[in-house]
């Protein structure tokens, strides 16, 4: 993976489908664009298959590098689209650190739906009112992107 920054997003989103993998990928290559780090949990982490998910020793190992890319990551991008148990764990980590361990690490939120931002679980609202962003395209996205490299 292409490390053009100090400045690394954690990449998380439901990584169950194809469709959404390949999401995710795009928005990995906005990051790399704008001239940022990024990690990956199911290129970094690897991919539960569904007899892994039997197996507690491999979702623990899972578990534990996806905690521990969050120690060296400055923020975390999450794709709300049909979000997932695994995503909504990952947003609740990075939402405790937003309000404990690194105050300056950003959220942002990224919900494509044509249902709107204001259909979004209100839980999951919650965790980016004060402490990120939500975006509903990898144009605004990459607008944010920008503010961001200027500040």
């Amino acid at each position: 993976m292409e490390k053009k920054s100090s400045f690394t997003f954690y990449v998380a989103g439901p990584l169950k489908y194809e469709s959404t993998r390949t999401y995710l990928d795009k928005i990995e290559e906005v990051l790399l664009r704008n001239g940022f780090s990024t990690w990956s949990p199911y290129k970094d982490a690897g991919i539960l298959s569904n007899e892994d998910l039997k197996n507690p020793e491999k979702i623990k190992t899972v578990l534990e590098k996806d905690i521990a890319a969050f120690k060296d990551c400055n923020g975390a991008i999450f794709f709300l689209d049909g979000y997932h148990v695994g995503t909504i764990f990952e947003l609740g980590y990075a939402y405790y650190l937003t309000k404990n361990a690194k105050k300056d690490f950003i959220l942002i939120g990224l919900y494509t739906t044509i249902r709107g931002v204001e259909n979004l679980d209100s839980m999951i609202k919650f965790c980016f009112e004060d402490t990120g962003s939500i975006v509903t395209s990898l144009s605004e996205l990459e607008d944010l992107l920008l503010r961001i490299n200027k500040s």
